[in-house]
């Protein structure tokens, strides 16, 4: 389901209340996801990741589905290589320390891709 309208006016509500709404910063990360805003979810997904810890599989999977946003902006872009949304960071490398852990807390699997263990 895409998130749009009100939902948005209330998520975006909660991140002037609270900038570190781990809720607020997921959904929001989808949404713009879904509006092919790659840039813009990964923002907000490694803004989560700032806020969550760094050894669970939630973390490991938002990792992974902000690495794949900023690949796809710089893909969609036109920029290629050049579009390099910044280093890379301290978030994916826990989660690259933490390989071969089981992939998932009881967070929900979606889909095979990153971005399809984020979705809701």
């Amino acid at each position: 389901h895409k998130i749009d309208g009100k939902p948005m006016a209330l998520l975006a509500r909660a991140l002037e209340i609270n900038d570190k709404e781990e809720k607020a910063l997921e959904l929001l990360g989808v949404a713009a996801y879904q509006n092919k805003n790659f840039a813009q979810a990964a923002f907000y997904w490694r803004q989560l990741l700032k806020a969550i810890p760094g050894d669970s599989g939630y973390a490991r999977d938002i990792a992974a589905a902000a690495e794949e946003a900023e690949q796809s902006a710089a893909r969609f872009s036109g920029l290629g290589d050049r579009a390099q949304l910044g280093a890379r960071s301290v978030a994916v490398d826990r989660m690259k320390r933490n390989a071969g852990q089981p992939a998932h807390d009881g967070a929900r699997s979606v889909g095979g891709t990153a971005i399809g263990r984020v979705l809701p």
